[in-house]
């Protein structure tokens, strides 16, 4: 009865094997095959015939053999080894796949048991993520956990004006600034400790050009929440940074227009050679504001003078000039400029000067004075000098002012007085 149930379990393990849904195949220690299941047979499309005797090998690709007689060998020794190889099946089908060999004892023989585990659909998945990772629009590096690159997507080949190949082998003081590799190596142990870390750095493209970019470093975890690798990705800033400096530069500008602005001086222009056009037009609206307040300034200003020196025809053939506050040489040559244009104007027979509201006068202003009525009598009108208080009296004696010309106290005085002129 024993040998029965043992027969039976026997046979029981046989049928197992034999439908199990891995594709498995017994190899002796030469790498010959002995047996293998149902499922191995569909996969690699073979008769049960061809199953004894065939070498495992010559199922896959010539590329995979070295490797899969490493990996075999290592499995005699170490009971398990496994790699990844290109079944070929009998309909010429190539297939990615993963064969995992182990090692065992059957009445004191060795054999090796090989199970092949079909990974299509992880190799695609895998090349569709390294399509994506390449395609990428942000520039992206793969680093192992001491820094080193593994592998680069398109867009940093094309950031770097580099192949994907030559970045890859280049050390850092190749890409970035040498001031910059101890901040970047920081970051990269940083991202080895499970932080994220940023740092600003100037890369350098194989063309020699420079840029400025920010670097930044993110650890990777697989499954289980170990970091395995490092992503890096760089953000070329330099239009950035070049607005920044714009802007700041035009932000000072700015500054120094309202300081002058401030002191009244509209002369002052900002440049306009800047290369982002906002700026550039900010900077040109300033120039044309500068512009406007100089000539609102200057026709303030003839307005002011205007005002100041006022030649009024207070009746037909007589002029007045009165005259208030501090009388300097410039308002006083401004004076007779008025009073001599608007006699000429209008044939005045008459000019009257009135310096009632003349706090003080000196000997320049005395001078410019005399000359004012002197010139009076040279467009051959007659002048009159009014509104002479007794301390400019006083002065004018002192200073030595001799009066070739009529005085008198008040302004009206001074219109009675042209009145009679007129009148004879």
């Amino acid at each position: 009865m024993a040998e029965n149930k043992v027969l039976d379990e026997e046979s029981y393990y046989k049928e197992f094997m034999r439908n199990v849904p891995v594709p498995i195949c017994v190899i002796d220690e030469k790498g010959k095959g002995l047996m293998a299941n149902d499922t191995f047979e569909k996969f690699y499309k073979m008769k049960k015939g061809d199953v004894r005797g065939f070498k495992v090998e010559n199922l896959y690709e010539k590329n995979d053999i070295s490797v899969i007689r490493k990996v075999f060998d290592e499995c005699k020794s170490k009971e398990n080894a496994s790699c990844k190889a290109t079944a070929i099946t009998g309909d010429d089908v190539h297939i990615p796949v993963i064969l995992n060999f182990k090692m065992m004892k059957i009445s004191g023989k060795k054999y090796v048991v090989a199970s092949s585990a079909d990974i299509t659909e992880v190799d695609e998945l895998r090349g569709y993520m390294k399509n994506i990772f390449y395609s990428m629009p942000v520039p992206t590096t793969l680093l192992d956990l001491e820094g080193k690159r593994i592998d680069t997507s398109v867009s940093m080949a094309s950031l770097f004006k580099r192949s994907r190949e030559e970045i890859i082998g280049l050390k850092a003081d190749e890409m970035y600034s040498k001031n910059d590799v101890d901040k970047i190596k920081d970051c990269v142990k940083n991202a080895k400790d499970g932080k994220e870390c940023t740092v600003e750095a100037t890369g350098t493209r194989g063309d020699g050009t420079t840029f400025d970019s920010i670097m930044s470093f993110a650890p990777l975890k697989n499954k289980h929440g170990k970091i395995t690798n490092i992503l890096l990705s760089v953000t070329d800033i330099t239009k950035q940074k070049n607005r920044e400096n714009e802007l700041q530069k035009s932000t000072e500008d700015t500054m120094c227009m309202m300081e002058y602005i401030g002191s009244g001086d509209y002369s002052r222009r900002v440049s306009t050679d800047y290369e982002l056009p906002d700026v550039k037009l900010f900077a040109e609206t300033i120039n044309t504001v500068m512009d406007h307040l100089k000539r609102s300034d200057e026709e303030l200003q003839d307005l002011i003078k205007e005002l100041a020196t006022p030649a009024i025809e207070v009746m037909e053939k007589v002029v007045v000039m009165p005259l208030v506050g501090r009388l300097s040489s410039d308002r006083a040559l401004d004076a007779m400029e008025a009073i001599l244009n608007k006699l000429e104007e209008i044939k005045g027979k008459v000019g009257i000067v009135d310096i009632t509201g003349v706090a003080s006068i000196d000997t320049a202003v005395a001078d410019n004075i005399i000359k004012t009525m002197e010139s009076i009598k040279l467009v051959g009108a007659v002048p009159v000098l009014t509104g002479i208080s007794a301390k400019t009296a006083g002065s004018l004696v002192r200073i030595g002012v001799k009066f070739d010309f009529a005085t008198v106290s008040t302004l009206a005085e001074g219109l009675d007085y042209a009145i009679k002129i007129l009148n004879n």
